[in-house]
This record gives structure tokens, sequence and C-alpha cells, in this order.
């Protein structure tokens, strides 16, 4: 049974014309004993309510512990990226600059902001080439997109112990959908005065992929995504939007790295095929993070080269999925996969291994 206060909060939320069709976006703000929200609702029921900030961040807040909830006036309207960035320079004080770039808001060590902003905005612009040229328009981004580059290592993973994200050797950066932001950092910056190193460059290209397939409604940030997806096409995306070659040439769309790790060592440790990784991918990126974003990149781009148009149908299901749905598990996750590309999965997986093999990169 739903607890009386609950189902009350509930039923103010609808009561003040959250739950109609409605123009205007409205204002709530709902008090905790140790935080206070401030946002526009995105999905509600009993139990939860997800809460948009004016910068873009998503909260999830149990109703529960809701102690006062209040309707404001005025109309939900997100920051512009001007109003975003003097927040973020009163966040980030001296000791960083901030500049907008486009649809971005970069925060990085001063003299920097406009080289990352400059790559950033090339990125978007071929992100929705890839896109048109696909026959999909893909939804505007609501909110700016920040991205802070820290100056060093040490930076960077005292932001992610004080803020709770895990941080090891490897990491170089990520993309966090709840607060919208791409954080990582350029150790290299003292000594690369005007340019970008290659490594920051990758992993700059690669979060700001992320960050814009989840703001243009690729990917939701509420629900949970086919993770191998997520991940595939992104180091799909990574290695051609910025690439010299024709655009009817699919050799200037191959990720070598990933292609390169896929044939030498991923490919030799296969055990199961195509319905096993969907199943057991997420435990593969655990233990084995190369030979997960291999294989994923190796299953995105069969399917983005060789079945595109099924491709693309599957990326605009996933993408139209109720924020409000269950999460698909194992066995739904491949019963969709093969909805679009055949119940065969074996057979998709020698024609992806064919295709695989059959890629010159000489």
């Amino acid at each position: 049974m739903i607890p009386f206060s609950r189902l009350l909060l509930a039923c103010a939320l609808v009561w003040s014309g959250l739950g109609s069709v409605c123009v205007a976006a409205p204002i709530i703000k709902l008090e905790l004993d140790d935080h206070i929200y401030i946002g526009t609702p995105l999905v509600f029921n009993p139990e939860i309510c997800w809460l948009a900030t004016d910068a873009g961040a998503y909260h999830k807040v149990e109703l529960g512990y809701v102690r006062q909830f209040r309707k404001l006036p005025g109309e939900f309207k997100p920051l512009s990226p001007r109003d975003l960035a003097k927040e973020l320079r009163q966040e980030h004080g001296r000791d960083r600059e901030v500049q907008v770039s486009g649809q971005f808001v970069v925060v990085a060590p001063h003299g920097r902001a406009k080289l990352y902003g400059d790559l950033l905005k090339q990125v978007s612009t071929e992100f929705n080439g890839y896109f048109s040229r696909r026959n999909w328009r893909l939804p505007d981004c609501e909110y700016p997109l920040v991205v802070v580059v820290y100056g060093s290592k040490e930076e960077f993973d005292d932001h992610c112990r004080k803020t709770g994200y895990q941080t090891y050797a490897m990491l170089r950066g990520f993309y966090e959908p709840l607060s919208n932001r791409v954080l990582l950092y350029d150790g290299d910056h003292a000594r690369t005065h005007g340019e970008i190193s290659s490594d920051v460059r990758d992993t700059l290209v690669h979060e700001a992929i992320h960050q814009l397939a989840f703001n243009r409604k690729l990917h939701s940030r509420i629900n949970e995504n086919p993770r191998w997806l997520v991940e595939g096409l992104a180091t799909v995306l990574e290695a051609g939007l910025l690439s010299d070659g024709p655009r009817d040439d699919a050799t200037s769309r191959i990720n070598r790295q990933r292609l390169e790790w896929f044939r030498n060592v991923a490919q030799k440790r296969r055990r199961g095929g195509i319905a096993e990784f969907i199943e057991s991918g997420n435990q593969l990126l655990q233990s084995e993070p190369l030979d997960f974003y291999s294989e994923a990149w190796a299953l995105t781009f069969y399917l983005s080269e060789q079945k595109r148009p099924e491709f693309v149908r599957y990326l605009k299901k996933i993408a139209d999925q109720s924020p409000t749905a269950a999460p698909l598990n194992a066995t739904e996750q491949i019963a969709q996969f093969q909805e679009f590309f055949g119940t065969d999965l074996n057979w998709v997986n020698v024609q992806m291994l064919r295709f695989i093999d059959g890629l010159d990169v000489r």
C-alpha cells in the first residue's frame, strides 16, 4: 500500500497542473531534511519524482522524504549558455577560465578554453551531419553542455573523490548523465601550447559524443540504456566524425585501435556470440574493458555499415522508449535486437565476423 503522504504529494503534483499537457513548464520546490530541490518535473509517480534544474542536472527525489512541496510562480526555462557561464565563473573562481563555445560551456586552465571549444563545435557539427545523412533530424539540446577540463590528474581525482565518483589510474575523463557534465583532465596543457595532445583529444571527442547522444535524445538520461550500444556508438563515431576521408569510403570510418584489439585479442577470447555479449557485456566491461569496447565497436560498426536502415530503426526504437518504462532485462534486450536484425543470432554473428575480417586498413 502506498503511504498516504506520498499519495497526497503525487496528487498535489497533478493538481498543480503537472499531470496535464500544458505549454508552460512549471517550477516546483521540494524540501527534504537535508536538501532543497528546485526545478521542473520530468516524470513522477507516488514513489519518486525526477526533477530537472535550469542548469540541466537531473535529480531523483524520493517523495516519501519530502516534507514540503510548493509550486513556484513563473515558467521553467533552462539557463542560456551565457547565464550558466556566469554561474560557473562563480563556482570556479579565478582558478580557471570559462568560455561559451556554441552550445558548450567550457571550463579550462587559462588560455585553453577556446582550443577545447573549437574542437567541441567541430564534433557537434559532424555529429549533426552523421544523422542528417541518415535522414534523422535529432531534437536540439535543451540545456547548455558543460565540459570541465582540469589541469592535472590530481585535480581531477580530487574532484571525483569530493563528489563521490570512483577514480582509477586509467581514467582520463567521463560524461555523467545526471549532472550532464563532461569531466576530464589535460596533464599535457603546459607543454602543448596551441595544441591538444592525442590522448586528451581522443578522450574529449569520445565523451562529447556521449554528451551529445544523451542530450539529443538518442539515449535516455533516466532509463537504463544498452551499455554495449552506448559505447559502441561512441567508438564508431569518434573514429569517423573528424575523418578527412570521403563519405562513401567505409575505410575512413574504421576505428583502427578497436579493430586491432578485436582481431588480436577480443575475438580470440570470445566464448559466445551476440546473445551472450548483450547478456553479459556489463560484466565484461568490468573485467576486460578493452575487450568490451572492441567488441561493442565491432558489432556497432557492422550494423551501422551493413544494416544501416535496420540500425537507424533500432536506435529510434530505443530512443522512443518511455522514461517511465521498466528497464529491459537481458532476454527482452535480445528479443528487441532480434526484432530488427533477425532471430538467428548465430548467423548475424557469422556475418559480422566476416565483415570485420574483410576490412582493409592498409
